[in-house]
């Protein structure tokens, strides 16, 4: 009696084999005994865990790939990009006046008297022209720019790929970009990097860096001004005895 109860067992050790083995390990639904598969490869997912192939026993979406937290390198990279304060020497909020004491000397532009060509200590090579624009009342700076030509569009193209480098490592990634244009966003800054043709072969590379708080408070003192302007001219007109 003993004797059949152990060849019944013996006999029986190898059906099991052979049934799982052409079961789950055929169709690789469950992990692998000997390491020759990736449970879920053949998009069979039930016996097996979450990796590359599979989640919460189903197939994954689009087989995308099993999220891993960054190491501790790659996360201080990407929380170490700089605020956007300004450019070429010159800081947002800044006055006019404040540059000239700090040895800058803006040239009142011919375009609008609240924009004024500087020569910075520092300079990029492909810009020759440099300028800033400034609240109408309180003078402050909230535009820095930087403007250059170029032979070709395709030259232009090429330096423009090489300031989005530079400026994505430094402020962080563009939130538009194409081969003509690359704008960067933070919560209260932006630079706007331009490629336009300008006359025959010529093309001009553009370089903005803006302040949006001051932007929108430099456009609420033009408003200011233009409705004093308007009470002067009918003071002016209910004056003149017509």
């Amino acid at each position: 009696m003993v004797r059949l109860i152990i060849l019944f067992l013996i006999l029986s050790i190898p059906s099991y084999s052979f049934a799982h083995r052409s079961g789950c390990h055929r169709w690789h639904s469950c992990p692998s005994d000997r390491g020759t598969y990736t449970c879920g490869d053949t998009g069979h997912c039930s016996g097996c865990g979450d990796n590359q192939y599979c989640q919460n026993g189903g197939v994954r979406a689009f087989n995308s790939p099993v999220e891993e937290e960054p190491k501790a390198e790659e996360a201080s990279k990407e929380t170490t990009v700089k605020e956007i304060t300004g450019a070429f020497g010159v800081t947002f909020g800044e006055t006019v006046e404040t540059l000239k004491s700090n040895g800058f000397d803006p040239v009142q532009g011919k375009a609008k008297g609240a924009i004024y060509n500087f020569q910075p200590q520092k300079k990029y090579k492909v810009f020759s022209n440099y300028l800033v624009k400034v609240t109408p009342k309180s003078r402050k700076i909230f535009t820095v720019g930087g403007i250059g030509k170029t032979e070709a569009m395709k030259a232009c193209q090429k330096e423009l790929n090489t300031l989005e480098k530079i400026l994505t490592k430094k402020y962080g990634k563009a939130v538009n970009k194409t081969n003509k244009l690359v704008f960067i966003n933070q919560a209260n800054s932006g630079i706007r990097v331009l490629c336009q043709m300008s006359s025959g072969d010529v093309a001009t590379l553009s370089i903005y860096y803006l302040h949006f708080g001051l932007q929108d408070q430099g456009k609420k003192e033009e408003m200011e001004i233009e409705r004093q302007d308007k009470k002067l001219d009918i003071d002016e007109f209910g004056g003149s005895g017509l």
